[in-house]
């Protein structure tokens, strides 16, 4: 490899470490704050860069839009993994839900993001949901045999357990004394885990 060559791979792996720490420190901020909550230079701040860098990066639409499109990507790639992990003559719902929150319970910040979404968060951008949401519906349909657009049981099943991690990512679990377990504790996260799966026999008996 040339001295150049050198240099310039050095150089964009300088921009890509820089570009994850922006997406890092952004995520954080759109998780806590919302983007209507979030500045530009709140982002920079945050990750440790000047603003110029974060405009490189696509400013603070181009980082939050890039955010949410990473995490559908992801979506779908764990999809796909459960797909060919699950054994043919399995429960596919049930086994699916828990790869699922294997998944999910390690993006609680993602899942906020989108919570934050459906309190009016960003309500200027009205194809979110179209580019980032509708594929994994979809791809979550072709695996258990449904069609997402006439199965009302499918459309209810992805919405409620939509909800269900939405709101355990911001609110965690709620205990009789007043406490609050958060997301990230994993006693929160083993009842968590119980009340799906408890959920999802009520929903569909075998």
């Amino acid at each position: 490899m040339s001295g150049m060559e050198a240099h310039n791979e050095a150089r964009a792996r300088g921009e890509e470490t820089g570009r994850d720490q922006i997406y890092a420190a952004a995520l954080r901020l759109f998780a806590r704050l919302g983007y209507d909550g979030t500045t530009t230079e709140m982002i920079a701040s945050a990750a440790g860069v000047d603003r110029g860098e974060v405009m490189a990066a696509g400013g603070r639409t181009g980082v939050y839009r890039g955010l949410l499109e990473r995490f559908s990507q992801e979506q779908c790639r764990m999809l796909e993994r459960v797909a060919a992990q699950i054994a043919p003559d399995a429960d596919w719902r049930r086994a699916l839900i828990d790869r699922a929150l294997d998944f999910y319970l390690q993006h609680l910040e993602e899942l906020a993001v989108w919570q934050q979404r459906a309190l009016s968060d960003a309500a200027d951008m009205t194809d979110l949901e179209q580019l980032y949401q509708e594929p994994i519906r979809r791809k979550a349909a072709q695996l258990l045999g449904g069609d997402p657009t006439n199965d009302p049981a499918f459309q209810m099943l992805f919405s409620v357990f939509t909800w269900c991690l939405a709101g355990f990512a911001t609110r965690g679990i709620s205990q009789p004394d007043g406490s609050t377990l958060g997301p990230g504790d994993p006693r929160a996260q083993a009842v968590f885990r119980g009340y799906m799966a408890e959920l999802l026999e009520r929903l569909c008996p075998q």
